[in-house]
């Protein structure tokens, strides 16, 4: 090959890989959003652009919504608790719904513990939510029915529907446990039986011993 072929060959190639280059572009933005010991929602944008064609967005995005205004306002009026609406923003885009989200907020008022240290016992440590209750000392029962109030006041009622049959399980266990504990407890202070106090005066005038032939 002599040298005005090479020469050829490389503004060839040169120009190619430029087209090609020109023609695809991608930037990824990561966002983290902290929860407690461990991000709480990584969201990723990706954005391709390729030549003629218009952008796409492929990351996940988190929206606010006028349900997320509403529950803030509802926790408000119920429970006196302040809430940032971009916290509930965010646990939404943990896929966590807005019953269990709700009733995380009703242990921690509860508990005296903070709404993140109450998603770790469920989601760090994967703990049922009978037994975070009864960990933090409180009825899960009354709190269910608390947290579906407060999604009934805040127009909710479908999530409260929902709240109620997955929580279910949980409450009959705690019925249970209930019912199991109160039994015992019942025994426990049941006085002895002996059958020779029965009747103090059944022996009386009865001759003891082996009758005489």
């Amino acid at each position: 090959m002599d040298k005005k072929m090479l020469t050829i060959f490389i503004i060839t190639f040169v120009v190619i890989a430029g087209t090609a280059a020109a023609s695809f572009w991608s930037t990824t933005t990561t966002k983290t959003i902290q929860f407690g010991s461990s991000p709480a929602l990584s969201t990723t944008t990706t954005t391709t652009a390729l030549s003629n064609s218009k952008a796409e967005n492929t990351g996940i995005t988190v929206v606010r919504t006028s349900s997320d205004d509403n529950l803030v306002s509802a926790l408000l009026r119920i429970l006196g608790l302040q809430v940032d609406v971009d916290e509930i923003t965010t646990f939404r885009g943990r896929n966590m719904g807005y019953g269990e989200i709700t009733l995380a907020y009703n242990l921690a008022h509860a508990s005296g513990k903070s709404v993140h240290q109450i998603l770790d016992m469920r989601y760090e440590e994967k703990m049922g939510w009978g037994k975070i209750a009864k960990t933090l000392g409180v009825k899960l029962n009354d709190k269910a029915d608390n947290a579906q109030l407060i999604l009934r006041d805040a127009q909710l009622n479908d999530d409260a529907d929902k709240f109620k049959i997955d929580i279910q399980v949980d409450l009959d266990d705690e019925d249970k446990e209930d019912k199991h504990f109160n039994n015992t407890e019942n025994n426990s202070h049941k006085p002895e039986h002996n059958d020779d106090h029965k009747n103090p005066h059944q022996n009386q005038g009865k001759p003891h011993g082996k009758k005489p032939d």
